[in-house]
């Protein structure tokens, strides 16, 4: 039985910890919040036993978990990763993994040299429905483009429009990647590209390119 930390306490976490119990090979051991209240209300619908953390090097080192689910801002996605990975933990990052390449080849680096597997949280391309794709994708013949659509509004926008700067949008830009990755994610692992490309968010009336 593997030991899992959470950090994150948003609905997609309780998604995750679900799947991960179901699977008979997992047990809830640790988690963090910035607060002990709010960490303890988490932990309370998972029967209150786990250990609940407000410091993320404190949580790292600890011997309360095997593995962490990161669901924090993205923004902070690197910084947490890095942390729990130079601790020996195994890490399952919530997409978008990270902000750049970059970031990407220093933790799989880190991740290497320290006996530990990362990974990103990107369910889909793991799905039945997405494999058959990928196996048959040859049968058209050789593509040389692909249009992939993916829109949907943030339960948290309207907070954003008033003002105000939910944990979701935190650190600049980098909350858009998130709406980005299930394109990019189903472009590169389903039809093998390996050059740049274009993709094109359009929020709010602005289209945001990367």
């Amino acid at each position: 039985m593997l030991k899992l930390g959470i950090m994150g306490t948003n609905w997609i976490t309780d998604a995750f910890i679900e799947g991960a119990l179901n699977s008979g090979e997992w047990e809830l051991t640790a988690v963090y919040s910035r607060t002990e209240e709010k960490a303890a209300d988490f932990a309370e619908k998972y029967g209150s036993t786990q250990m609940l953390f407000t410091d993320v090097k404190e949580m790292a080192e600890s011997d309360a978990l095997d593995a962490v689910y990161i669901a924090s801002p993205n923004g902070m996605h690197f910084e947490h990763a890095m942390t729990f990975l130079k601790a020996e933990k195994h890490v399952i990052v919530e997409k978008p993994i990270f902000s750049t390449v970059g970031e990407l080849e220093t933790a799989h680096r880190t991740a290497r040299e320290h006996g530990v597997f990362l990974f990103e949280a990107a369910r889909h391309i793991q799905e039945p429905n997405f494999k058959i794709l990928k196996e048959n994708v040859g049968r058209v013949g050789k593509l040389h483009g692909a249009t992939l659509a993916y829109m949907k509004y943030s339960s948290r926008y309207d907070s954003v429009l008033s003002g105000e700067e939910p944990n979701i949008f935190f650190a600049s830009l980098f909350w858009r990647f998130d709406c980005r990755s299930w394109c990019l994610s189903a472009l590169f692992s389903g039809f093998s590209i390996r050059r740049s490309g274009c993709c094109t968010l359009f929020c709010n009336e602005n289209a945001h390119w990367c």
